[in-house]
């Protein structure tokens, strides 16, 4: 079995890398480079599934030509070769062992409708979320859930961000 997980890995160094040096690659490679992990991750996790283990490879290989081509075009033969053998001794490692037990991400506590983040709790100490009309909730993993209305979570989010020292920082969301 081919390891496709290592190879999408050392494919998001690539991407990374040629976005640097200023190459125009299309987002549809980037979110073929998230299918093909995600596909990655889920046959490991099933083996005996070939059909979606060989979906997850075809996915990558798109995403290898993709980025290999861009690479010769932006830094030259002999960068795009050394990549290409980068991602082959990736995927001739052995794969790592399928974890035994689902981990569950689902946040609870979380009332419905509410927007929400967590911090650990040592980031929140100088600032109290109640200030902002928010609801926070101690967590056994040593994270603080932080919920309530979405305006009221931007504002904390923004002072947070001035005692931390990052003010250049922009959510998406």
């Amino acid at each position: 079995m081919l390891n496709h997980l290592a190879a999408a890995k050392v494919l998001d160094e690539l991407l990374l890398e040629l976005i640097e040096k200023g190459a125009a690659v299309p987002a549809q490679v980037s979110e073929d480079l998230k299918a093909g992990r995600a596909l990655a991750g889920i046959a490991l996790r099933g083996p005996g599934d070939t059909q979606l283990e060989a979906r997850a490879g075809a996915v990558l290989e798109g995403v290898e030509m993709n980025l290999l081509s861009q690479a010769e075009i932006t830094a030259g033969a002999a960068y795009a070769d050394g990549w290409q053998g980068r991602i082959y001794a990736a995927r001739e490692q052995p794969s790592q062992a399928a974890p035994t037990a689902y981990a569950n991400r689902m946040v609870k506590g979380v009332p419905k409708g509410e927007h929400w983040i967590r911090f650990q709790t040592s980031e929140l100490a100088a600032t109290d979320p109640a200030d902002f009309g928010l609801t926070a909730k101690a967590q056994e993993d040593g994270f603080t859930l932080v919920y309530g209305n979405k305006n009221n979570i931007s504002a904390f989010l923004k002072e947070i961000r001035k005692k931390l020292g990052k003010v250049g920082f922009q959510r998406d969301s």
